[in-house]
């Protein structure tokens, strides 16, 4: 399950780095 607001800084390709080790944990 994925929140909205992952959702949106998904679309950034910078955050999707940083969104890749947060949803790792």
């Amino acid at each position: 399950m994925q929140s909205p607001a992952v959702l949106v800084t998904s679309r950034s390709p910078k955050s999707t780095a940083r969104l890749r080790s947060f949803t790792r944990n």
